[in-house]
């Protein structure tokens, strides 16, 4: 979860003017579709990984399939107690951690729980093809990034709902006396045990509603859904950041409602609304569902 808020994560900052809101949330959406376009729509594949030796490249009998523009037969990641290592065949045009890869020498691939994970490229520019190494309670996949992928290609930017003042609700932080558990599904069918320390009470239509979020300093992420989702809206649910002041006033300003890369990419491992977060309104703010299927 801390990761996946990492990558979406924007700064909020939200004024009382009408005009100044729109031209900050307009500039707002944009950062988001430009973060999707670098962080997202490239992904291609996830393979997870089997214990023993998997064979990575573009040849079909690769056990981890890359684009066709990489060498057939790569190299090889040995999974071994749920760490991950590569020896490369073909090191041409190959770099681990921005340096050439030597052959025949093993590489230990850190993982995406790790502050450094490792990435390898192959090409560069408009060929380039990356992967790294994801850590997720079924085991460890290899997620691979195209620059070249269709999904970027074919990317014709974001439907949003029409700005709304009325989208923008006060809230207030409610503290816990102690911390609990937020069970959180994962769309792969994990579960996460999240710690969270407090929830947003607000009004809509003078009906009273509550959101559980996750907390990083004074950052609040939610993940919810609405009576809408799965209808005019994404129907697994969608993303909300927020911030708390010092007095506990919070500010949930759905009108930056957004999609999971879920929406977009069959490829992501997206956090899916707990049952507190199911929300008994519509939420006619934000990110739309996607106008595709993929």
């Amino acid at each position: 979860m801390k990761k996946l808020l990492g990558v979406f994560l924007m700064v909020t900052a939200i004024s009382n003017a009408s005009l100044a809101v729109e031209s900050e949330t307009a500039q707002w959406r944009k950062d988001v579709e430009e973060a999707l376009k670098q962080n997202w729509l490239t992904v291609v594949a996830l393979d997870w990984l089997k214990e023993g030796n998997n064979s990575i490249g573009s040849a079909v009998t690769s056990k981890v399939k890359l684009p066709p523009s990489v060498a057939a037969e790569l190299g090889t990641i040995r999974l071994k107690n749920n760490k991950a290592e590569i020896e490369f065949a073909d090191v041409k045009d190959v770099k681990v951690d921005g340096k050439p890869a030597k052959a025949k020498k093993t590489y230990i691939l850190q993982t995406d729980k790790s502050k450094n994970k490792t990435v390898v490229e192959i090409g560069s520019g408009a060929t380039l093809v990356q992967f790294f190494i994801i850590d997720r309670p079924n085991g460890l996949g290899v997620r691979v990034k195209d620059q070249n992928a269709q999904t970027l290609k074919d990317f014709k930017g974001l439907q949003w709902w029409d700005e709304n003042p009325k989208q923008v609700i006060q809230g207030e932080w409610k503290a816990f006396k102690e911390p609990r558990i937020l069970r959180v599904p994962d769309i792969l069918g994990n579960t996460y045990d999240e710690k969270i320390t407090g929830s947003v009470v607000f009004k809509i239509d003078g009906k009273d509603f509550e959101l559980f979020p996750t907390r990083t300093g004074d950052t609040l992420f939610f993940v919810f859904k609405d009576t809408s989702s799965g209808k005019e809206n994404y129907g697994t649910g969608r993303f909300l950041e927020a911030s708390v002041d010092k007095a506990g006033k919070v500010v949930l300003d759905f009108n930056r409602a957004y999609n999971p890369p879920c929406a977009q990419i069959k490829f992501a491992t997206c956090p899916m609304p707990p049952p507190e977060n199911n929300l008994k309104v519509s939420i006619l703010a934000g990110e739309k569902k996607p106008t595709h299927s993929h």
